[in-house]
């Protein structure tokens, strides 16, 4: 490796730059341990997490329970690196942290850059895998992590390699936070303009506003039950056809994520048409952003007013969830979505609201396009940029390319 790096660049192991802290979990028979007011991370905190500082995961521990377990307060700026269920997760503290026995977090020195070391080690998945064992699950131990070897550039370069990345990430975050920004402020217009349409019309004894009625969700929207096409007809191949979204594995934050594709598609839907998983479980949802074909586990809903339909099947997540009403479905047929009772506000009020929501959702639809883009260019410079492959100075024409 040292042959092929830039000039001043080394090849060191992790225990030479950091010092490799474990985590632990203070005992669960003892309520006094946790619900405290330290933040305790496991990995499961950093699952589709996005941004690269966490401040807290789920969980807090006392410091009488930090003190009882195996596990240290960490400082900011510590790279937390999680060694098991999975092996891979890379964050950056943002606040003092400690985390469970999931973890071998990196507390570097002061003549190395925790920022570029975040990105190094998002691009080291599989040589930390390569010194992971165990029978019962994989993890690499400290020993392990203390062993991988690494390249590391001078500081200089790592803060501008650190610097480029960042920008981008920067961009993406921002991106993201200006996205839920925009997607809160049309949820809040919603229940302002329509507080009634989360409720159960046959329980709620509170008089509707003039002009409204209740009648059937099936007045509202039109439903499209999905089928499932032929095992052989999946890839994961984009030129194979229609996205295949089977249910709630394939669905992303706002937007499809499945990697899978289908070659003999049934039900098909087009952009923006909004999907909801109808068992295990029932009411999540995301819009589509292309032609996508629905697996059984999903229904596609389409109305004149999308924006409006939205955030209606959102307000309406809680009747499927049993919260009103009493009633649980682990799964719901197409009659039991087109007949679910609902109250139903006047046309020109949902127009009113559609014409607020329409340039707002766009928008969010146009973020998370350039989102895409970025962190597409993004990824594809990491490797590369860490490794001394490609140089600062060169990454302009690189992504240009």
């Amino acid at each position: 490796m040292s042959s092929e790096l830039p000039l001043g660049w080394e090849v060191k192991t992790l225990e030479e730059v950091a010092k490799v802290v474990g985590g632990g979990t203070p005992s669960t028979k003892e309520p006094a341990y946790f619900d405290g007011d330290v933040p305790w991370l496991t990995p499961k905190d950093l699952s589709g997490y996005s941004d690269r500082h966490v401040a807290r995961g789920e969980r807090n521990i006392s410091e009488e329970g930090l003190a009882a377990s195996a596990a240290q307060l960490l400082p900011v700026g510590t790279v937390l690196v999680s060694s098991r269920a999975p092996i891979g997760y890379v964050a950056l503290a943002a606040s003092e942290l400690t985390t469970n026995q999931g973890f071998k977090s990196l507390v570097l020195g002061t003549d190395q850059l925790p920022e570029f070391y975040y990105y190094l080690l998002r691009a080291s998945t599989a040589r930390l895998e390569s010194e992971a064992n165990g029978s019962t699950f994989t993890e690499i131990s400290g020993a392990g992590m203390k062993r991988v070897r690494v390249p590391v550039p001078p500081l200089a370069e790592q803060r501008a390699i650190a610097s480029v990345l960042g920008a981008l990430d920067d961009k993406i975050e921002s991106n993201r936070r200006l996205s839920e920004l925009l997607l809160e402020e049309c949820s809040v217009r919603f229940r302002l303009a329509f507080p009634q349409l989360g409720r159960d019309p046959r329980v709620c004894s509170d008089p509707l506003p003039v002009d409204w009625t209740t009648g059937s969700l099936g007045e509202l929207v039109d439903v499209v039950m999905g089928q499932s096409p032929p095992g052989e007809s999946y890839s994961e191949n984009p030129a194979g056809g229609p996205r295949l979204v089977q249910g709630m594995g394939g669905l992303g934050e706002r937007y499809p994520n499945s990697p899978l594709f289908t070659s003999e598609p049934k039900k098909v839907v087009g952009p923006g048409t909004l999907l909801m998983t109808v068992r295990a479980p029932v009411g999540e949802l995301n819009v589509s952003l292309e032609e996508t074909c629905l697996g059984r586990g999903v229904c596609g809903i389409a109305a004149d007013c999308p924006g409006f339909a939205e955030f209606l099947m959102r307000a309406l997540k809680s009747r499927w969830h049993g919260e009103e009403g009493g009633t649980v479905f682990p799964a719901v047929n197409r009659s039991q979505i087109v007949g679910l009772q609902v109250v139903v506000p006047p046309a020109d009020e949902i127009d009113r609201f559609e014409a607020f929501a329409r340039p707002l959702r766009e928008a969010v639809t146009g973020l998370h396009a350039e989102t895409e883009r970025l962190a597409n260019a993004r990824d594809a410079i990491l490797p590369k940029l860490v490794s001394g492959q490609l140089r600062v100075q060169n990454v302009e024409e690189a992504v240009a390319a």
